[in-house]
């Protein structure tokens, strides 16, 4: 992720510990196809 994005900020660390719930096949699914902001409002919107 830190290569794709940049810094980790503190979003992005909270998408990670939602990422690793999910298959290994599916987290890499949605960090290819995903912009940080759409894994931020797909983990994060509550």
């Amino acid at each position: 992720m830190q290569v794709r994005f940049g810094e980790l900020d503190e979003s992005l660390i909270k998408v990670i510990d939602e990422l690793l719930k999910l298959s290994p096949m599916e987290s890499s699914r949605l960090l290819l196809e995903s912009s940080r902001e759409d894994l931020i409002r797909r983990f994060l919107s509550e």
